[in-house]
């Protein structure tokens, strides 16, 4: 299958001059960039933006964060376990393999636990 060919006119291998059907032309002068926009000012947010640009996000609810806890380290110890026996189930001892599965379930939830006992632990102490 051939491929289509460009339209436009063959140009030197130079790049200075293209065939016009008759006789090599010379290459038009590029035109020069124009300059860059300059920069919009923005004097007050759009109406549609619920919180000025400036307002950090309000920080989740403690229940909102224990739950996200819960719900996610209950995956992990449920989900993992299963998970581990179904991809490493015949080629490991059967002993090993749920052993393997609560290793890994366990480490995920501390992956996961970790982070906010440490953020709540700097916390209190920043109040005391």
């Amino acid at each position: 299958m051939s491929t289509p060919q460009l339209a436009g006119p063959p140009i030197s291998p130079d790049g200075h001059y293209w065939w016009d059907g008759q006789a090599w032309q010379p290459m038009p002068a590029a035109a020069p960039a124009p300059a860059p926009a300059p920069p919009v000012a923005v004097e007050a947010p759009p109406s549609w933006l619920a919180a000025p640009p400036q307002a950090a996000a309000p920080a989740p609810s403690a229940a909102a964060v224990v739950a996200y806890i819960v719900v996610v380290s209950a995956v992990a110890l449920a989900g993992v376990p299963a998970l581990v026996s179904g991809t490493l189930g015949g080629r490991l001892p059967d002993w090993l393999v749920p052993l393997v599965g609560i290793v890994l379930a366990l480490a995920l939830t501390a992956l996961t636990v970790v982070p906010f006992v440490t953020e709540v632990r700097a916390a209190r102490a920043a109040v005391d």
